[in-house]
């Protein structure tokens, strides 16, 4: 029998806010490897979308966010 050693990954999704973001975060809560979730918002003008679309999420586990400072594009 072979030993499988799963590392945990990242997932990175950049966002301005987009209703889409629940299907992203769903399809990276149903995966089976270990994960964190890292959703990046393209700039302070956007966090507003995204607190928006945040309360609805029932799958937030292992989701971490960080805003960045400007819109990159």
């Amino acid at each position: 029998m072979e030993l499988v050693i799963e590392k945990p990954v990242t997932v990175i999704t950049p966002t301005v806010g987009s209703p889409k973001l629940i299907d992203a975060v769903r399809s990276v809560a149903n995966q089976t490897y270990k994960y964190k979730h890292l959703i990046v918002v393209d700039g302070h003008e956007f966090v507003e979308n995204y607190k928006k679309l945040q309360h609805d999420y029932s799958v937030m586990q292992n989701v971490y966010t960080t805003i960045a400072p400007e819109n990159t594009g």
